[in-house]
């Protein structure tokens, strides 16, 4: 009888033992990720990369452009002309890149 109350006894404490180690498994984890100089760099890249990505998809910069024309036949005097421009595409463009864009970072996901 003792043996088996002894057996019991040992097989509840293994049993509780191990749920508490499944616990810190989590944790261990995570705290290797934190501190793990390897794994922050890749995550770092794998963030300029997705952000290198999502800047392709923007609007060009606007250009602006002045032209002073001191000589000519201007009734006002001196003729100045000032010239912005921004270029774009068909809008239908930015969504196949969309598109495009989040597949390479699905791929970005699974390297």
């Amino acid at each position: 009888m003792l043996k088996i109350i002894v057996f019991a006894f040992s097989v509840f404490l293994v049993s509780f033992m191990v749920n508490a180690q499944t616990n810190d498994l989590s944790r261990v984890l995570s705290e290797i990720e934190q501190n793990n100089k390897e794994l922050q760099a890749y995550a770092n890249m794998m963030e300029s990369r997705k952000l290198t990505l999502n800047s392709g998809n923007s609007l060009p910069d606007l250009q602006a452009a002045v032209y002073y024309l001191p000589w000519g036949d201007h009734n006002s005097g001196n003729y100045s002309e000032y010239q912005v421009s921004q270029s774009f595409e068909f809008p239908t463009v930015y969504g196949i890149r969309r598109t495009l864009i989040d597949k390479q970072n699905e791929q970005i996901q699974l390297e």
